[in-house]
C-alpha cells in the first residue's frame, strides 16, 4: 500500500524512512485502519505489542530540592572514587618498577662471575 514496510521482519520490501513525510503518513493511515479493522487484507495480528507514551518534562538547575548539601556529597564522592583509584594505580605502578629493578638486578648479579686471586708467600 505505501511501498514500503514498518518492520524488519517482512522481508523482499523496502523499509519506511522516518524522515520521508509521505511514507510516515502513509504508515500512521494503514497502521489506525488496522487498528479499527477498516483494513481489508490478511494481515496477521502481532503476539506481542508494545507502545510508548511521549512524555516531556523540564526543571531549572539546580533545582530547590537538589540542596547544597546533597551537590557536595555527589562531588566528594565522586572525588574520592577518582583519587581511590588513582592511589591504587600509583602504588601498582611502583609495584611494577620494583619488580623490574628485581630482575634487572638479578640479570645483572648473574653475569659477574667472581674471581678467586690465590695469593702465595
Amino acid at each position: 500500500m505505501c511501498g514500503c514496510v514498518d518492520t524488519m521482519m517482512v522481508t523482499g520490501y523496502p523499509r519506511c524512512m522516518v524522515l520521508n513525510k509521505e511514507q510516515e503518513r502513509c504508515r500512521q493511515l494503514v497502521y489506525y485502519m488496522n487498528k479499527k479493522r477498516a483494513l481489508n487484507c490478511n494481515c496477521r495480528e502481532p503476539c506481542t505489542e508494545t507502545t510508548y507514551q511521549k512524555t516531556l518534562s523540564q526543571s531549572y538547575w539546580p533545582s530547590k530540592s537538589y540542596l547544597i548539601e546533597k551537590l557536595l556529597g555527589d562531588i566528594g564522592g565522586t572525588l574520592g572514587l577518582y583519587i581511590g583509584l588513582s592511589i591504587i594505580t600509583v602504588f601498582e605502578l611502583l609495584e611494577f618498577l620494583a619488580m623490574v629493578f628485581r630482575c634487572w638486578i638479578n640479570r645483572f648479579s648473574n653475569r659477574i662471575t667472581p674471581v678467586h686471586i690465590h695469593i702465595e708467600q
